[in-house]
């Protein structure tokens, strides 16, 4: 029995299309199958790990925000350290020259208590006493 070659090609392109739809069927669709849900465990990760990127940026916008109102209202209060009273004896001075007696207004200031809640070091300074020649 003799085939016809155009036969025969069609035969073997039928054959082949066969057995390549059977190992499709029986071997690669499964490997196909296995790295798809693999991508797409992998793509819901990722896309957890960007929702949680991005409530970080947002948390840190805020930080940042309260960190800049709380430097303005530090600059508004003017916050200056508290430093220890020193006191200086200085000796009587007589020019020869009669001072004018002037009354200056009283000025009282009060500044307002911010606590940074940070303790301030206790510093205890001597007392320096200072003995200037008396000047007649």
């Amino acid at each position: 029995m003799s085939l016809n070659p155009w036969l025969a090609l069609i035969l073997g392109i039928i054959v082949g299309w066969i057995l390549g739809w059977l190992l499709e069927r029986c071997f690669f669709r499964r490997r196909r199958k296995a790295c798809e849900d693999e991508l797409a465990r992998a793509e819901g990760d990722l896309r957890a790990q960007d929702d949680a990127l991005n409530a970080a940026r947002v948390r840190a916008g805020t930080l940042e925000a309260d960190r800049e109102a709380s430097l303005r209202d530090l600059a508004a209060a003017k916050l200056a350290p508290t430093l220890p009273k020193v006191e200086v004896e200085a000796p009587q001075v007589d020019l020869g020259v009669a001072l004018p007696e002037v009354e200056l207004p009283k000025v009282e200031v009060e500044a307002p208590q911010v606590d940074l809640g940070v303790a301030l070091p206790e510093v205890e300074l001597p007392k320096v006493e200072v003995e200037a020649p008396q000047v007649d």
